[in-house]
Parts: C-alpha cells; structure tokens; sequence
C-alpha cells in the first residue's frame, strides 16, 4: 500500500516506524536529527543577508549568556529571589502582573514560558500552581483561537515545520474516531517536547481539534507545570546563604533528575503514542492533506 504525501511534503514513514518493545531505532533517532539540521539550514538560507546577521548575533549572545550563568549563576538566583520577594509584597498587584506575562507569552513566536514557571515557583511555591495553570490554559487557549479561525496558513506553515504534529494530524481528521480517543490524543501532544507558543499557534492547522477540546487538554496537563514550580523552590534554596555547599550540590541534583524523569516519562509515553499513530496511518495508506481540507471549505463557501 502506497502512502500519501502529507501536507505537500513526503512523509518517510519506514524511518518512524517503532520497534518490538515501543522503542525507536538509532537510524531513526540519526535521521529525525538530520532532518531537523536540514529544516534549520533551510530556514537560515531562506532569510535576508540582514536577519542571517541578526541570528547570528542572537546565537552568539545566548551562547555568552549561557557561558556568563555557568560562571555566575549565584548572582542570577539571588536577584531571581529578590525580585521574587519584592513582588510577593505587592499582594494581588504582583499576582496580576505574572498572570499578564504568563498569558501574553502563550502567543507565539514568544517565549520564556519556562522561565515564568520558575520565577512564580520562586516567588509562591506550590500555591503559585492556580495562578500558572489558569494563566497556562488561558493564554494558550486564546492563542490558538485566532491561529485556527483567522490565520490558519500560518498554522500551516508552522505545522510543517514539525514531523510530530503532522503524524498525529490524521489521527485528528478521521471521522471515525470518539471525541475521547482524540482528546486522548491532543493531552499527549500537550505533553509532547514541542515549544509552548509554538505548540499553540501549530495546532490550529488541525482541524479536528475545537477550542473546548483544545482548553480541556491545557487543563488535564496542567500538573506538569509543577516542575516549573518545584525548580523554583529548589533554586530559592539554594540561594539561602544558611545552605552549605553539599545542600546546594543535593538541591541542584534533585531538580537534574525530577527534570530528567519528568521528560523521559513524558518521552516514553509520547513515543508509544506516536508509534501507535504510524503504524494507524499505513494501515490507512496515508493522510489528509491540509491544503486539500483548505480547498474543500473554500469550495463549500
């Protein structure tokens, strides 16, 4: 059975094809990774002499930045805890602050959501959860309103820069599919390792995905957001001048390995997913294209 180009691109589905056990094959791992140099290679080439400089110069300064926090990194924590403190006094001020810059940030291209995450985790511990979940689902929920309704090519064109949502977009187009196996498909492309922002204007090129639907996932994958929360409490900690080295050494470990079962967990379960969804896809011979989708409603209209 011939499979169907998805999307107006060739979709090699040999190479994501999963192994006995759910795992995936080293050559497939090499060839998702050569295809991402190549979708950045490509996207550098494409750009104006200008903006290559400016990303240039962008990777170069987070290159430094990232060198100046390895030396520094005290100093960045205790004015992170300052500026935490000081904003816990402001009371509901503060609380409305976070929650604007948490919202306004779940519109792409932003970003920095992680980084939010971290600072509320400084500045209300585990009761700072309400105020990033609610703040998460809203702001991602509005941002994916008007990708989905009014700048749908621009979902398209940010769709076709991820191997992982077009896999799944079949899923979310057949009709014969229940309302709960796609959300059970959506909760795991919340979970999936895909930018924030991003992953809110992307999926609007999914038809199948309505907002209450796309609300609801945000909400059940909320908790995830508590690891932000707890690297926050761990980093305060460590700034505590009360701490000695071997506290800091176990405190910066603890947050290594909660960050890495977290993300190995969510890998695992992702992974399964996505095998499940090839394997579906060439019992199907294919997808649904976007663009055909787009020419239908246009038709109908």
């Amino acid at each position: 059975m011939t499979n169907q180009p998805l999307m107006g691109e060739s979709f090699d589905i040999e190479e994501g094809r999963a192994t006995e056990g759910g795992t995936f094959s080293l050559t497939a791992v090499v060839s998702s990774l050569k295809k991402f140099g190549d979708r950045v290679l490509r996207f550098y080439n494409a750009r104006s002499p200008a903006m290559k400089v400016l990303m240039v110069l962008a990777c170069c300064a987070g290159l430094t930045f990232e060198i100046w926090f390895l030396i520094h990194y005290q100093l960045l924590i205790e004015k992170m805890v300052e500026a935490s403190d000081v904003l816990y006094t402001w009371g509901f001020k503060g609380a409305l602050l976070l929650f604007i810059v948490v919202f306004v940030i779940s519109f792409p291209p932003c970003v920095g959501f992680n980084f939010c995450g971290i600072f509320i985790g400084m500045t209300y511990g585990w009761k700072g959860w309400p105020l990033l979940a609610s703040a998460s689902v809203l702001g991602s929920t509005c941002a994916f309103i008007p990708f989905k309704y009014i700048l749908r090519r621009r979902a398209i064109e940010m769709m076709e820069q991820s191997e992982n949502l077009k896999v799944f977009m079949d899923v979310m187009n057949d009709d014969d599919a229940s309302y709960w196996e796609n959300l059970l498909v959506l909760v795991c492309l919340r979970l999936s390792p895909l930018p924030y922002s991003f992953s809110n204007g992307a999926m609007g090129a999914i038809p199948g995905i309505s907002v209450s639907s796309f609300a609801f996932a945000s909400a059940i994958t909320s908790p995830k957001l508590l690891l932000q929360l707890f690297t926050g409490i761990q980093l305060k900690m460590i700034a505590d001048h009360r701490n000695n080295g071997l506290a800091k050494f176990i405190k910066f470990v603890s947050i290594a390995i909660a960050t890495i079962a977290f993300t190995a967990a969510t890998y695992i379960i992702f992974s399964k997913m996505k095998a499940k969804m090839i394997e579906r896809h060439r019992f199907n011979g294919g997808a649904i294209g976007l663009q055909s989708e787009d020419e239908n409603q246009e038709a109908s209209t």
